[in-house]
């Protein structure tokens, strides 16, 4: 019988080290590889957690002011309904969720609740196609992911029911077609075809949010100007700036041609922002120009959060996030300023154009609200556009880093700090915050039966909008003409709904009850009472 001879112990040795690189090399590839699936399903646990922590009850401003231009859009069939409320700013939103209603028959609180939200995860997706083609690294991409998703600022646009969520993808969607173009200029049929979507996913932005469109045309309006200085003041540090300048500058006029048409023979109702555009306009001349006093954007702040400290603390990752964004972009500059290191594509240099661009616009934002302009909230609705440049600039520079282990425990742990704050922030979960977004079918029900019982009245539904918000989205406007209001002091309230939560919410705000919940009692289902002032006069009901 043959054997095979049998190997010295010492030399099996020789041939482990290299098993066991490759395994290791094959591991880490693996994990790698699912990085990506992991974090789209930590997009979903965030949406899902958003949904399930109010278990769908929530709403707001925005959400029922889109709700009812939906509805408006689904009652009549109509581009710019004839009847109830038409979203000035654009129709794309409103058109999309039509076509999402009308196949697959969902109600439309459950779309602007439920659907919508878990939706909002399918957004990591565009943002690691477009990150991996400004950074030329799949590590920076998820990084800088990562990053966008503990923002809570973004997490509460894209989850709440307003335009935000189809708007960020198509800024993603026009910004990826836009770098990407770049790399098919030997190609013509591919750049051709990068070129035309590009223009036709901005003006799906455009006719999404007139405002947002702008907000778009001016920021590469910034990169322009940027890009012609840097190539008049330093011609020999960075090459191949004047085609980039000549491209760009054709860019911001065609968008511009867009938006004017847009306005002015596509969509009649968007000519209400150019009123508010003409408003800033007045008031910031009137904040340079004369001492007269305006508001202050930064009141809310100490009224809306339950002390300054939580605030700033569930605030922390925006402002790591612009500190650290800041830091890597100045470092950038300098270097390359010096000549001591070059973009390493057009994609780099983009990112760092465009981080510029959204940075000046966010500091624009900033003294337009110190005007006190109708909008008031320019810095907050321009931050999540600067984000998502800012997540993958802070990204270049943190994928350089490799901590010690001890070192990378102690950041997982951060991390996981700031994205629990940002949950907490972007939910306004009532620990934390004064302005509550959730409501309960108690308080549905007091406002359906006050509805059907009144007319033409002024009812106090609380301090804030919360309540009425909840009804807007379930049940649409009052069909009885009555006028929700939040203010007590309003002479004209006869009638208010008052609910244990409306009056710990009234607690928390120290604000005052309405006078009339001292008047007769003519509703009440255990939980909501509603009451109305006793008359003073013959004519009064």
């Amino acid at each position: 019988m043959r054997t095979w001879p049998a190997v010295p112990l010492r030399s099996r040795p020789a041939a482990l080290p290299y098993v066991s690189a490759g395994l290791r090399a094959s591991v880490k590839d693996q994990v790698v590889a699912s990085l990506p699936i992991v974090i789209v399903l930590y997009a979903i646990v965030i949406a899902a957690y958003f949904v399930l922590r109010y278990a769908g009850q929530w709403a707001e401003g925005d959400t029922a002011a889109i709700t009812l231009a939906i509805r408006s859009m689904w009652e009549t069939g109509e581009l710019v309904p004839h009847t109830g409320l038409v979203y000035p700013s654009g129709y794309g939103h409103t058109a999309v969720s039509i076509m999402i209603l009308a196949f697959t028959g969902m109600s439309i609180d459950t779309l602007q609740q439920i659907v919508g939200p878990l939706m909002a995860a399918l957004l990591v997706l565009p943002a690691l196609a477009l990150y991996r083609e400004l950074t030329s690294s799949n590590r920076t991409a998820l990084i800088a992911v990562v990053l966008l998703l503990i923002q809570p600022e973004f997490l509460f646009v894209v989850l709440r029911g307003s335009h935000e969520r189809t708007l960020r993808l198509l800024m993603l969607m026009a910004l990826l077609l836009l770098v990407r173009s770049f790399r098919y200029r030997s190609q013509p049929a591919a750049y051709v075809a990068h070129v035309l979507l590009f223009y036709l996913t901005v003006y799906a932005l455009i006719a999404t949010n007139i405002l947002f469109g702008f907000s778009f045309i001016v920021a590469i309006a910034i990169v322009v100007v940027t890009v012609w200085l840097w190539s008049s003041w330093f011609p020999r540090v960075w090459g191949g700036l004047p085609a980039l300048s000549g491209r760009l500058t054709f860019i911001t006029i065609a968008v511009l041609i867009i938006g004017f048409t847009f306005i002015f023979y596509m969509y009649d109702p968007a000519k209400m922002t150019l009123q508010a555009f003409n408003g800033i306009l007045n008031k910031l001349a009137a904040l340079l120009l004369t001492t007269q006093a305006t508001s202050s954007p930064y009141q809310t702040v100490t009224g809306g959060w339950v002390s300054l400290p939580v605030y700033f603390l569930l605030s922390s990752g925006t402002y790591l996030l612009i500190l650290g964004s800041i830091v890597v972009w100045a470092r950038q500059g300098y270097l390359w300023l010096r000549g001591a290191a070059r973009p390493a594509g057009p994609g780099q240099a983009l990112l760092w154009l465009l981080y510029t661009g959204f940075a000046v616009q966010g500091m624009l934002a900033a003294v337009s609200d110190l005007t006190g302009n109708a909008m008031n909230n320019l810095q907050l609705r321009s931050f999540p556009s600067f984000a998502m440049l800012a997540a993958p600039m802070l990204a270049t520079g943190l994928a350089e880093w490799r901590p010690w282990p001890s070192l990378r425990l102690a950041t997982g742990v951060l991390v996981g700090m700031l994205a629990a704050c940002a949950l907490l922030k972007a939910t306004n979960d009532p620990l934390v915050s004064n302005q509550w977004t959730f409501y309960t079918r108690d308080e549905m029900t007091a406002m359906r039966w006050v509805d059907a019982h009144s007319e033409h009245t002024h009812i106090w539904t609380g301090p804030n909008e919360r309540v009425t918000a909840g009804y807007s989205v379930e049940h649409g406007p009052s069909l009885a003409g009555n006028v929700w209001v939040g203010t007590p002091e309003v002479r004209t309230v006869r009638v208010a709904v008052l609910s244990d939560l409306l009056y710990l919410q009234s607690v928390r705000l120290r604000q005052a009850l309405p006078p009339a919940v001292a008047g007769s009692r003519v509703y009440d289902n255990g939980a909501v009472q509603v009451y109305r002032a006793v008359p003073t006069s013959p004519y009064q009901r």
